[in-house]
């Protein structure tokens, strides 16, 4: 038995995360896996005891590797912890434009984080950035694997195939709606005026019901009327993996958007997508994959999509393409660290 640590709530994406991972865990791991809230973990004796009893612990997320990791992201006291705690997939969060730095962790995260890799032959990181970001700490044992989200078991030796013809554009909203939303999602309607338009909320319509959660509600509600004037469908995705998966994985499919578990979803299903970065998460991806960032900051936004959609079709989908053919590449890395995890 082994346990995983994951935070899949409001989040669509997050939702797909967990999923992907189990996947790859019972595959190569254990069948057997219990999963724990990391935010309702605690170090009470009951998730003390199972801790304990389990084979490894593997912390599963996405951008973990953020200033207050601990015990802001994982609470868990590794003093008390006898069995391997291994991190699986994770990446690190920040603004557009931060270079990995010595100066990243808080005290705390740092010593968390230290403590975390010197009890393990190595952990897996999900983009360049995150190898880049431990090894300004010394931290070398580390293995570039991937997010467990590029992989679909079922679809591992499938290539991309382009395809000319749209029947759905997808485009996932991000989490700060500015003139550039607006300017994009009135470039697809001109772009795509006959076919079917959707904007997806990955957190739903109210991301969560604080004070600054409900101004973004109000924000995001204001985007969805919006959009519905350009022939946009508002979709709510919160928490709903099911969901996901069928609105970016339908035959005839383009994902233009912000989030980066869309995109990468929508690559593990060999369906075309042009990621917007939004923070370091983007930029690390398409790094990682070998494709130029769309920087969603730019004053020019909307005319550098426009390129990026002219070369999509002209060169038929070749980012796309060599993008999948790096995920198929690094399964083989994300197969031997599994298969080679240390086991109490």
């Amino acid at each position: 038995m082994i346990v995983t640590l994951t935070g899949a709530f409001r989040n669509a994406g997050d939702h797909l995360i967990r999923h992907r991972a189990h996947q790859l865990l019972r595959r190569f791991v254990d069948p057997d896996i219990r999963d724990m809230n990391r935010l309702e973990l605690g170090l009470r004796d009951p998730h003390l005891e199972l801790l304990n009893s389990a084979r490894a612990v593997f912390l599963c997320g996405g951008p973990a590797y953020q200033s207050h990791i601990y015990p802001g992201v994982y609470s868990i006291d590794l003093s008390r912890i006898r069995v391997p705690v291994i991190p699986f997939g994770l990446g690190w969060k920040a603004p557009l434009g931060t270079q990995p730095s010595s100066s990243f962790f808080t005290p705390e995260s740092l010593e968390f984080v230290r403590t975390l890799h010197s009890a393990i032959p190595s952990s897996s990181v999900r983009d360049v950035d995150t190898r880049e970001l431990l090894g300004t700490q010394g931290l070398t044992n580390v293995t570039l694997t991937g997010c467990p989200a590029w992989y679909d078991l079922e679809k591992l030796d499938e290539r991309f195939r382009f395809s000319p013809d749209t029947k759905t554009v997808v485009f996932s909203a991000p989490a700060r709606v500015d003139a550039n939303t607006i300017a994009v999602l009135r470039l697809l309607a001109k772009r795509f005026p006959r076919v079917r338009k959707v904007i997806t909320f990955h957190h739903g319509f109210v991301p969560s019901w604080t004070l600054g959660g409900l101004r973004t509600a109000g924000t995001w509600t204001w985007l969805a009327a919006r959009s519905r004037t350009l022939g946009f469908e508002p979709q709510s995705l919160q928490a709903d993996l099911q969901g996901m998966l069928q609105t970016y994985s339908a035959p005839g499919t383009l994902h233009v958007g912000y989030r980066v578990h869309a995109h990468l979803l929508c690559l593990s299903q060999r369906v075309p997508s042009l990621l917007i970065s939004e923070d370091s998460r983007g930029d690390g991806q398409a790094r990682t994959l070998g494709t130029n960032p769309i920087d969603g900051r730019s004053p020019q936004l909307s005319d550098e999509l426009e390129k990026a959609l002219d070369d999509h079709f002209s060169s038929e989908g070749r980012e796309v393409r060599a993008a999948v053919e790096r995920m198929s590449e690094t399964f083989g890395v994300m197969k031997s660290f599994l298969e080679s995890t240390p086991h109490a």
